[in-house]
């Protein structure tokens, strides 16, 4: 997947003002390349986020969600760090939809 999002980044980086770049966190792969784990920690999304911003080649993302709820990580720590995110220029204010609406 990670070469096809860097194909994907190339190819949208003329018209980057003319689309949505939607990328979703919450669990790690194994050494197959298959979904294997939930994990919404704080630190994994930021690893998500800066590997999806890496390889896609754009300086923020559009629509950050949460692939699953993580039953073993607060959702007001996963809304947190989006919200970080999101202050320090890396995701934009839909980015944040999802994870509020989850916290109600």
């Amino acid at each position: 997947m990670r070469k096809e999002r860097m194909v994907a980044g190339k190819a949208l980086k003329p018209v980057r003002d003319r689309v949505v770049i939607a990328t979703k966190f919450g669990f790690t792969f194994g050494t197959n390349n298959k979904q294997q784990i939930l994990n919404s920690r704080p630190e994994h999304i930021r690893q998500v986020a800066e590997g999806s911003l890496r390889r896609l080649k754009t300086e923020v993302i559009d629509l950050l969600y949460q692939h699953r709820v993580d039953p073993e990580v607060p959702i007001e720590d996963v809304a947190g760090t989006i919200k970080v995110l999101i202050a320090v220029g890396k995701g934009t204010r839909r980015s944040i939809n999802l994870a509020v609406l989850l916290c109600q």
